[in-house]
């Protein structure tokens, strides 16, 4: 949860996270397209984000990576690409995906990360209907029928 005043940069840190996971809806990250990720002036070449994770807890190590005590998954982003590297070593965007999946954590499902206006939605559902999000997102309503 990332709480703070307005205009403190809650939304970017989200951006932020949302962008090294794969997103590339400019308008989802307050931008017109991936270019405008770079820089208003043109000065810059790319955006860089890098996250780090813990991975001190070797029995949720993802397989590949157990012997790393931190993985970090970076994406820089060019006027006409994006590049994404764990650990320094350039990979493709499904092998974050499945490094992410490999640990149960699905970054495809659309409510993985609840942005500020879908938390008023859920405040006012009915709880049949909060509860059917619930499972979506923790991916047990599969198992329904």
């Amino acid at each position: 949860c990332i709480t703070g005043k307005n205009g403190s940069g809650k939304s970017n840190i989200l951006d932020a996270i949302t962008f090294v996971l794969g997103n590339n809806k400019p308008k989802e990250m307050r931008v017109a397209n991936m270019k405008g990720l770079i820089s208003a002036n043109g000065k810059h070449e790319k955006a860089v984000v890098t996250l780090y994770f813990d991975n001190s807890n070797k029995a949720q190590s993802p397989p590949l990576y157990k012997d790393d005590d931190t993985i970090s998954i970076t994406r820089e982003q060019f006027s006409d690409k994006s590049v994404y590297l764990i650990n320094g070593k350039k990979v493709t965007n499904e092998k974050v995906k499945q490094l992410f999946l490999s640990v149960h954590l699905n970054i495809n499902n659309p409510h993985f990360l609840i942005k500020q206006g879908e938390i008023v939605k859920m405040m006012k559902m009915k709880p049949k209907e909060l509860l059917s999000k619930i499972e979506e997102v923790a991916g047990t309503a599969l198992y329904e029928t």
